[in-house]
């Protein structure tokens, strides 16, 4: 039994379902987690902290994350970010309790 962990955008998710619904066997084993931020404040400052994108791609980050929020209820799981090491937790916390579910 692999259990794979992918980062990914709404659209990958859109993919990955599509996909889903052609192959039972997948249909049956994903479990979606948005991760969203606590605040589009919040997740401005840590745009600006990395130091990577200049301020017109830090807007257009906003703008697409302000989008993919309102997705969040499509998920099976949603989680506020905090730190890195609580999203691992978080995230490691549904993944144990999806180890557990039983399927039939």
């Amino acid at each position: 039994d692999v259990d794979l962990c992918m980062n990914i955008d709404v659209q990958g998710v859109k993919s990955l379902r599509q996909a889903a619904a052609k192959d039972p066997l997948l249909a049956q084993r994903i479990v979606t987690v948005f991760v969203k931020p606590e605040n589009f404040e919040e997740l401005q400052k840590r745009l600006i902290s990395r130091g990577q994108d200049d301020a017109n791609e830090i807007e257009r980050r906003l703008v697409t994350a302000k989008e993919e929020v309102r997705h969040a209820k499509e998920y099976d799981f949603c989680i506020t970010s905090g730190s890195k090491e609580e999203d691992f937790a978080a995230i490691r916390k549904i993944w144990e309790a999806e180890k557990t579910r039983t399927r039939c």
